[in-house]
């Protein structure tokens, strides 16, 4: 079996440090002759801002990388992209030739280059990137690029306007936390960075629930599915068998796209200033009503769940990879977009290239033992090539 390895979640952007692109480049250098998977967001199109740069662009920047990728498939290694929630369009039909092109490959060389809009299969190992698994960032369907998720939205809408990048990987955080963050971080720029957020907010609660056109992006998709399965090695009845498991997108609804954004929890602390500004003034029956109603409502919503989102994206990656394993039968499942770097029996996730934590950056090697695929964590050292 040729050496197969898995990463994931590089966010790759024309401000990307080039410490990370570098320690990519060197990894992809040491694994010559391998087949490399990237489990999805390779790139990071959504914090590019606009006008959208091309991928040449991103790699007149990171020129180490494109040439270490272009040396790779020329000496007879392979790339395989799985489109992510933040670089949908490596699945388009017209990606590979623009990538190949972008890295000056000759023809022999583009036979070992491929992406998809959904998964890769190989046998029994399943690999994508696993965002639909994740309602706040998955697709209306996996085969269609349409309306952005809440997730991706929220990087175009506020975090490339505001250069606010150390939010990108910090969607644990509750608003109160971010929103004292911004003012200690941003100085005076604070106010702009949280009306963007305000704005952004308002956007997405304007393109959800009736205004989102999930039955539309679905109803195409489907109508896909009979043709990418004809390629994939799985049938379409499996696919859609998948498909009917996954949870609706958030956006789908208003009430969740509102309470996601903790917008419900921002109410509650403006009845409660209400209510001291009517202390204030004399009008205490107004005030105690608001106050009472400001708390009780804050108390019940801390109860329920104090934080909606930390954690629950590691859980229902773990809970997708369990489908797929049923459904497809397959041995191995490997996915990314937790950035939480896992290895189980059935299950695998290199975590994130870009933001792992401590001095090592984490990825995934696969073999066969006994004819079954089975995965190992591996890990780099920032800064230095070699495993």
């Amino acid at each position: 079996m040729r050496r197969t390895l898995v990463v994931a979640d590089v966010h790759l952007t024309r401000t990307t440090p080039k410490d990370i692109s570098r320690d990519l480049a060197r990894f992809v250098a040491d694994a010559r002759g391998a087949r490399i998977y990237v489990a999805g967001d390779l790139f990071d199109r959504s914090a590019e801002g606009e006008p959208l740069p091309s991928f040449e662009a991103v790699f007149g920047v990171h020129d180490e990388l494109r040439r270490a990728l272009a040396e790779h498939l020329e000496g007879g290694g392979e790339l395989r992209l799985a489109a992510g929630n933040h670089d949908a369009e490596v699945g388009d039909p017209s990606f590979v030739a623009e990538l190949a092109s972008v890295l000056g490959l000759g023809a022999k060389a583009r036979s070992g280059l491929a992406a998809t809009p959904w998964f890769f299969r190989d046998r029994g190992l399943h690999v994508e990137h696993g965002h639909i698994f994740d309602p706040d960032n998955a697709p209306g369907h996996p085969l269609v690029r349409g309306a952005p998720a809440l997730g991706v939205r929220f990087v175009h809408d506020f975090i490339a306007p505001t250069g606010a990048y150390a939010f990108l990987n910090r969607n644990a955080k509750l608003p109160l936390e971010l929103f004292v963050e911004a003012f200690t971080r941003y100085g005076v720029r604070g106010p702009y960075v949280v009306a963007t957020f305000f704005r952004a907010a308002f956007s997405a609660l304007a393109n959800a629930g009736p205004f989102y056109d999930l039955h539309g992006e679905r109803a195409e998709g489907d109508a896909r599915v009979d043709a990418f399965a004809e390629g994939s090695g799985l049938s379409a009845e499996v696919l859609r068998a998948v498909l009917a498991e996954v949870d609706d997108p958030t956006l789908r609804s208003l009430g969740d796209t509102f309470g996601r954004l903790y917008l419900d929890r921002v109410a509650f602390t403006l009845t409660l200033l209400a209510a001291g500004g009517f202390a204030l003034s004399g009008r205490k029956k107004t005030a105690l009503a608001l106050a009472a109603i400001g708390a009780g409502c804050m108390v019940s919503s801390w109860t329920s769940s104090y934080n909606r989102y930390a954690g629950k994206v590691v859980e229902r990656l773990g809970h997708g990879a369990r489908l797929v394993a049923e459904k497809t039968s397959a041995d191995l499942v490997v996915l990314g977009h937790a950035h939480h770097a896992e290895v189980t029996d059935k299950y695998a996730n290199p975590g994130s290239f870009s933001f792992a934590p401590g001095e090592e950056r984490t990825f995934v090697e696969l073999d066969e033992r006994g004819g079954r695929f089975r995965a190992e964590l591996r890990a780099i050292a920032k800064g230095r090539a070699g495993p």
